[in-house]
This record gives structure tokens, C-alpha cells and sequence, in this order.
């Protein structure tokens, strides 16, 4: 009888971690739908939330950010709550001035949570030589919430947010925020590194960890004299680029109206032997790329198309 009640047991135990772990993924299933029905890139969203109650470009006292605006930082922010872990790369005073001093211990490890189930952040940072690097720990309750986030931004700082999603990815809920700009960038699964005003922000998804690998490089425009003209038009600067390396440019009306939509040159690609040039601009929500071939014939490309 005794051994019939152990068996019973270690049955109902089995069974109760199987229905565990489907729930769980199930959970995720519910989240991973609702996003893919909900977060479209430009659309508009409204929210009960007025400007003046904003947490990002309001006066909301509530608002633990409010302390660190203008600051020559980067941190991250759970949407869902507006909690935030600031990265101190450049030390302030109690006047708002940086601290331009070496600090006797260069590296320090933190960890903590975003809320009590949420996402694990845990990070080490060098102010002295103005880097970070960490791991953003991910779970089930790790998505999104739209109806959370609604409570916090106004209609016109969500609109900027979410239209910065890719509905096809995954919406977590961490995002990276300047201070100094008080710009927003979604962490997205298919974006590995992007420019957040003088930082350079490295961040690699693991999805068999669930984690993300997240690095930030402070590194300002190092002469502030320019060696260029900064009116010269897109055009001029592609037919130039092009005489430069050799590649021949032949402007036609499709490549004029493709050109026109740039608002500047993001990156430019050259490859070996001069065969191609590639010139990209991208930003939070847009992707346009330009290739020229060696005998000028071209390839172009937008997203959204």
C-alpha cells in the first residue's frame, strides 16, 4: 500500500511540472500573438495619459527619471513600470557638472530586478575609461504591456515608442533611453548595435539563454572642426564617393527619387577591390540602402517598403 502511494505521488508530481512548463510557454504564446495583432509600425496610439503627466516629456513629480534628464548618460527603463537603472559613465556634482576625475575603483557589479518577477539586470561599469557591459536576464514577464505603458507616456510619446517595434520581433519590455536627448530605443532581436546620441550601444540576443548581451561605449565627436561641407547635398556626396573609388554613377529619375528620401548617409559600405559601394541610413523605425555596382548598375532597397 505504502509503495502504491509513492508511485500515485511521483505520478501526480510528473504530471504537475509537464502542465507547469506548458502553461508557462503557453503564457508566452498568448504574449508573442497579442504583439504580433498589435504593435504595427506607424499607427497611431492614443493614451489616457495627458503631455503635462508624461513621464518622458512631461513635469510628472512621480517620475524617477526627472532626476537624471540632461545628464550625458544612457540607462534602461521598464516600460511597464517606468523603473529605471541608470548607467553612471559621466559622474555629476550636485550642481550638474561632470566629475572629471578618476575614480579610485574603476569597475563596480550591480544587479537588480525591474520589478519583483521581471527582467534581471546585472552590469559592470568603468567611468574612467567610459564603457559598460552586462546581461539582461529575460522571462515570461519580460513582454509589453500595452495598457501598463499607456498609464505612463502621453498619445505622442507612446506613438514614438512603439512604432520603433518590429511587429514580427518580440516587444520586451526594456528599453535603452538617453538621458541628455531623452530618446527611446526598443532592444530588438534583428538590431545588434545602434547609435544613441555620443554612445555606441552594442546588444546580442541569445535566445537559447533568454538573455541579451549589452555593451555601451561612450564616445563623443572627438574634433568638433569639420573636414566636409555640410550643405552638400546627398546626391553630391554619392557622386563624389563613387568618382572617388571609381565606380561609376549614373543618376537616373528612380535612383533621383530614391536619393530625395534620404535624410543623410547613416553608413557607407565599400568592398574588396572597389566592386560595390554600399551607402544605408537607418533610424529607430526606417531602413533605406543604396548599392552601386562597379559598372554602375545599382540595387535599392527600403524598409517599409
Amino acid at each position: 500500500m505504502k509503495l502504491k502511494y509513492i508511485v500515485i505521488t511521483i505520478i501526480a508530481f510528473c504530471f504537475s511540472a509537464v502542465f507547469s512548463h506548458y502553461f508557462s510557454f503557453g503564457k508566452e504564446e498568448e504574449h508573442m500573438k497579442e504583439n504580433e495583432n498589435s504593435y504595427l509600425s506607424n499607427q497611431s496610439y492614443t493614451s489616457p495619459t495627458s503631455k503635462e503627466d508624461c513621464y518622458i516629456c512631461g513635469s510628472n513629480t512621480q517620475s524617477t527619471l526627472a532626476a537624471y534628464w540632461g545628464e550625458q548618460n544612457i540607462g534602461l527603463i521598464n516600460l511597464n513600470t517606468l523603473e529605471c537603472c541608470r548607467f553612471e559613465i559621466n559622474r555629476y556634482d550636485e550642481d550638474l557638472n561632470i566629475i572629471e576625475k578618476q575614480q579610485r575603483y574603476t569597475s563596480t557589479l550591480l544587479s537588480g530586478l525591474t520589478e519583483s518577477d521581471g527582467s534581471i539586470i546585472s552590469y559592470s561599469l568603468d567611468s574612467n575609461r567610459g564603457y559598460m557591459s552586462g546581461t539582461i536576464t529575460l522571462n515570461e514577464n519580460s513582454f509589453l504591456e500595452l495598457e501598463k505603458v499607456r498609464s505612463y507616456l502621453c498619445s505622442e510619446c507612446l506613438t514614438e515608442i512603439m512604432n520603433n517595434y518590429f511587429y514580427e520581433e518580440k516587444q520586451w519590455d526594456i528599453v535603452v533611453v538617453d538621458f541628455y536627448t531623452k530618446e527611446i530605443h526598443p532592444l530588438k532581436e534583428s538590431v545588434t548595435a545602434f547609435s544613441c546620441n555620443d554612445y555606441y550601444v552594442d546588444c546580442i540576443y541569445d535566445e537559447e539563454k533568454n538573455t541579451i548581451k549589452f555593451q555601451a561605449f561612450y564616445c563623443p565627436v572627438r574634433y568638433p572642426e569639420l573636414d566636409y561641407d555640410e550643405n552638400e547635398s546627398i546626391l553630391s556626396q554619392i557622386e563624389n564617393y563613387c568618382y572617388g573609388i571609381d565606380i561609376e554613377f549614373i543618376p537616373n529619375d528612380e535612383l533621383i527619387d530614391f536619393i530625395d528620401q534620404f535624410d543623410g548617409i547613416t553608413e557607407i559600405m565599400t568592398f574588396q577591390n572597389n566592386l560595390s559601394v554600399i551607402f544605408k541610413e537607418y533610424t529607430g523605425r526606417t531602413f533605406k540602402e543604396l548599392t552601386i555596382y562597379k559598372d554602375g548598375s545599382y540595387n535599392i532597397y527600403s524598409f517599409p517598403e
